[in-house]
Parts: C-alpha cells; sequence; structure tokens
C-alpha cells in the first residue's frame, strides 16, 4: 500500500507540480503580458493565407474589382499568397514595379503554371505589348491545354483583343477547329493503279473538337477529329478518317507529366472501308525554362479489310524523343522516332514469290516557323527508312532465276507554309508539299516503285475557344 501512495505521489510530482512551475516560469505571469484568445467560432480572418481569404480574391477578381483586391491584399501578406494568388494581386497592381515583384515571386515558386504566365502577359499587353511577347511565347511552350496555346498565338499574331476577363480557376475547356480548303495533287493514288499519274484536284475539310477538363492529379482529355478528303477525279482515293483519343495527364512534379493515352482510327478510302487500328501509348513529358521534351512509347495493332492488305496488318510498337523550343519569334520542334512492326508474309509456291511485311523503321522530323506577326511561315521535313525485318523472294527474270532480297524504303518529304491571321479566330492557311518514296521491292532496285507526289492548297482555319 505505501509503495502504491508512493507512485501516485510520484505521478503527482511529474505531471501536476511539473505543470504548474512551468507554468509559474512564464515570463507572461509575471510581466502580464495578455495571453491571445482564441477566435470565436465562424469569425474569419482573411489577413491570412487561407482557403477563404483566396477564394475571396478570385471571386472579386471574377466580378473586374481589382480596387478591392488592392485592399484586401495589401503588401504586408504579398509573402503569404500562393503562387497563382499573387498572380491575380499582381494583375491588379497600378504600380508596375510592384506587379513585377509578384509576378516574379509567383513564377519562381510555380514555374510551369501557364495561367500565371497569361496573367503576366495580359498585365503586359495593356501597357506595352511588345514586351509580352517573350511571355505569350512562353506560355505555348508549357501550356497543357490546346485552348490556352492557340489563345497565346493569337497575341503572338496580334489579332487578340487583349480586354476580356481572364478565368481563374476554370476547370474545362472546350476548343473547335474547322477547316475548309482546296488544294491540287499530282499523283494522289501512287502507283496503286498505273505508273502514270493522274493529277486531281481535292476538297479538303477537317474538324477538330476536344474537351479539357482540369482534375486533383492533373487532366483528363477527350479528342475526336474528322479528316475528308474528296477527288474530282480520283475517287478511288477519296479519303474519311476518324479519329478519337482519350489523353489523361497525371501530374508526376512540378514540372514533369505522364501521359496515359488510349487511341483508335477507322478510315475508309474511295468510300469502302480500308484500315482500322487502336492502341495505347504512355508519354512522359518534361517542362523546361526555354524547352519542353517528351519521350513515348505506344503499342497497337491494325487491320485492313481489303483482303489484298491483310497480311501487311499487325502489332506495332513504336518510341517517340521529342524537343520544342520557343526562342520567340522562332518556333522549333524536333523529334526522331523507331517503330517495330511484326506482321504476315504473303506466299505464292507456284511462282516463287514470297513478300515479307515484318519491317523496323527509322524516323526523324523537324519544324520550323518564324512569326512576323501579319504572316507566319513554316518549314516541315521528315524522313524515314523502312527496312524488312526478312528477304522477299520476287518473280524470276528472263533467265528463270527467281530475285531474293531485302526491301527498303527511303522516304523524303518537305513543306513549306504560310499562315496569314485575318481575325480573332480565322487564320487563311497556304502550303505546298513535295514527297517522294524510293524502294527497292520488286525485280529492279528503285524501279518498280518509285513515287513522287507533290500537293498545293490554300485553307481557311477558324477556332472556337470556349
Amino acid at each position: 500500500m505505501r509503495a502504491f501512495l508512493g507512485c501516485l505521489f510520484l505521478f503527482w510530482l511529474l505531471v501536476f507540480a511539473n505543470e504548474r512551475w512551468a507554468n509559474a516560469a512564464d515570463p507572461r505571469i509575471f510581466q502580464k503580458v495578455p495571453v491571445k484568445q482564441p477566435k470565436v467560432v465562424g469569425q474569419r480572418d482573411y489577413s491570412v493565407n487561407t482557403p477563404e481569404f483566396e477564394q475571396r480574391i478570385v471571386d472579386l477578381f471574377s466580378k473586374d474589382k481589382c480596387a478591392s483586391v488592392r485592399v484586401l491584399a495589401p503588401t504586408k501578406v504579398y509573402a503569404r499568397l500562393s503562387p497563382l494568388i499573387a498572380a491575380v494581386v499582381a494583375y491588379c497592381q497600378d504600380d508596375p514595379l510592384q506587379a513585377e515583384v509578384l509576378f516574379a515571386q509567383a513564377e519562381s515558386l510555380d514555374p510551369n503554371r501557364d495561367t500565371i504566365y497569361v496573367l503576366h502577359a495580359r498585365y503586359r499587353w495593356k501597357r506595352n505589348p511588345d514586351t509580352a511577347l517573350p511571355l505569350w511565347a512562353k506560355v505555348v511552350l508549357i501550356t497543357r491545354n490546346r485552348a490556352t496555346r492557340l489563345l497565346a498565338q493569337q497575341y503572338l499574331a496580334g489579332i487578340a483583343a487583349g480586354d476580356e476577363l481572364i478565368e481563374i480557376g476554370k476547370t474545362g475547356s472546350i476548343f473547335v477547329n474547322v477547316q475548309l480548303g482546296l488544294s491540287r495533287e499530282t499523283n494522289p493514288l501512287g502507283n496503286a493503279v498505273s505508273s502514270t499519274a493522274n493529277p486531281s484536284m481535292v476538297g479538303n475539310a477537317q474538324l477538330v473538337l476536344q474537351y479539357a477538363r482540369n482534375t486533383g492529379f492533373g487532366s483528363l482529355t477527350v479528342g475526336y477529329t474528322l479528316l475528308n478528303n474528296r477527288y474530282l477525279t480520283a475517287h478511288s482515293a477519296d479519303l474519311l478518317e476518324n479519329d478519337v483519343e482519350v489523353p489523361i495527364a497525371v501530374r508526376a512534379g512540378a514540372s514533369e507529366d505522364l501521359v496515359f493515352r488510349p487511341f483508335g482510327s477507322y478510315l475508309t478510302l474511295g468510300d469502302q472501308p480500308y484500315w482500322i487500328f487502336g492502341g495505347f501509348s504512355v508519354r512522359g513529358v518534361a517542362y523546361r525554362r526555354f524547352y519542353k521534351q517528351y519521350v513515348q512509347a505506344s503499342i497497337y495493332e491494325d487491320w485492313y479489310y481489303r483482303n489484298e492488305y491483310v497480311n501487311q496488318a499487325g502489332v506495332h510498337a513504336r518510341f517517340d524523343y521529342n524537343w520544342e523550343f520557343f526562342p520567340y519569334p522562332w518556333f522549333v520542334n524536333m523529334g526522331a522516332y523507331f517503330e517495330n512492326v511484326h506482321a504476315a508474309r504473303d506466299t505464292d509456291d507456284a511462282n516463287a514469290l514470297t513478300i515479307t511485311y515484318s519491317h523496323n523503321d527509322i524516323g526523324v522530323q523537324a519544324f520550323f516557323e518564324y512569326n512576323l506577326r501579319t504572316v507566319t511561315p513554316g518549314f516541315a521535313m521528315k524522313s524515314f527508312i523502312r527496312n524488312d525485318s526478312d528477304v522477299s523472294t520476287y518473280g524470276s527474270v528472263p533467265d528463270n532465276t527467281p530475285v531474293t532480297k531485302r526491301r527498303r524504303d527511303i522516304m523524303l518529304e518537305a513543306t513549306t507554309s504560310l499562315t496569314i491571321p485575318l481575325e480573332t479566330s480565322i487564320h487563311l492557311y497556304l502550303w505546298y508539299s513535295y514527297d517522294r518514296t524510293f524502294s527497292n521491292i520488286g525485280i529492279t532496285d528503285y524501279t518498280d516503285r518509285n513515287i513522287t507526289t507533290s500537293t498545293v492548297g490554300v485553307a481557311l482555319k477558324a477556332y472556337v475557344i470556349k
């Protein structure tokens, strides 16, 4: 019993007495410094960075009440503002020097938030449009949203109004692009029908629909593209293409994304079912100060409807590496890829004929654009080499000896273009492209298949952003 009482007394000394002595040693007791009382429940403090405080700033900004924003967020709270709210407060400043300090704070803390740069660019645009151009170029480089990218390009072209309100915290956007054009192709059918080129006028129509929604983890996009080319004389080349994709972007870091993208496509040729494919890709994107780069791995399978092409279908595994640079007024995009196609063969024992369709492709591409405000010239080029995975045996030559060799294709394509902005969302687009394919398929190398095609065209592009 004594041991129990002794333990109880010791516990009282360690807890209660220690707390009393600690309180007695509190200098506020002797100095009579008042202790701050807790707030009354329901009372809000808008002098600190809280979700309620930030939402109130956003609400005032959305109602075009910048004067109220300045009153609500005085200088003493600047250091505690989140990057996006700091940019909003900066946009409402009358003093450009103070605004630039806040924008610099926001951009250093969140260097790849496109809304921050949109606010900064719009702020400068109202005062001196020329100083805003590098910021709009930055928006083009880092934005994950196609609609925001087009908006920035409109400012770079000098055709944006520049006085509409910016929506902060907008979770969804709609992008619509309609393109109508007329072109002329010198050889739309290649060597599919005869070795003689068959020039034809072409009516071109394209529709792009895209809905993007920001989420807690990144973004979700649903996209659909319809392409329809109608030939005046070469009706066998009439093309109708339907493409669907659903990219899901996950923030892997402040400046990195992982994008998971299922996709599919269905084509008709000459008003007959021709080709269908579907697959999946994973892309890693890194946003840097002066450039953007991504690596992508894709796998998909395709099928042909026509019996003569069935064995050419197979499983495609592809790896892409891409860079984008935007040292305004230049825009540069460069890429390279490797693709493996596992397909079947065509065989004809009676004629000693075996055609291999499994192959490996290596390709490179580049695009250059120079912004002159009233007109933007562009130049694109791409090339690839196809090597069959195995040899093919072709029909006999005059001495009855079959020709056995490994097929190799070389493709070269170059396109020059001019984009002329007519209105805020209407552009005139002119282009000329030239492509040539060399192939050693057949008995005589690079003779049986040597295709040249050139296209010249003009189109109107109209955009809608919501």
